[in-house]
């Protein structure tokens, strides 16, 4: 079965967000420019083309910042399951060393006492 999450802290989402809401702003500075809440004639145009611009840079600036202010308050939530594990010591996460590996041929026989004392040119 697959489950899904909504998660405030992935950056992907509100980047998203950010610019269909600043896409949103046109259309909604055309809805307010229909009902009269800027002049009329250019300086209507002028005003609605400053608020498409402020609004547009205004949310993409909070959907850009807002994954890295949730983050600061981000904590690790446990299940119930967790909680009744009893908590590990750092050294028991260390990886384990391998075992020594097994010699593939028989033992050396054992050089005669002193052989390697001397070199080969001064034995007799």
């Amino acid at each position: 079965m697959v489950t899904y999450r909504f998660i405030l802290l992935r950056p992907r989402g509100w980047a998203r967000m950010g610019l269909v809401g600043a896409a949103a702003t046109v259309p909604l500075a055309g809805i307010q420019y229909a009902l009269g809440a800027f002049n009329d004639g250019l300086l209507g145009l002028e005003q609605a083309g400053e608020f498409v611009g402020a609004s547009a840079s205004m949310v993409m600036i909070v959907c850009f910042l807002a994954p890295w202010v949730l983050r600061g308050f981000a904590v690790r939530a446990r299940d119930d399951d967790e909680a009744d594990e009893p908590r590990s010591s750092s050294l028991s996460r260390l990886p384990q060393p391998a075992p020594h590996a097994t010699p593939h041929a028989a033992p050396h026989a054992a050089a005669p006492s002193g052989a390697h004392s001397r070199p080969p040119a001064q034995q007799r």
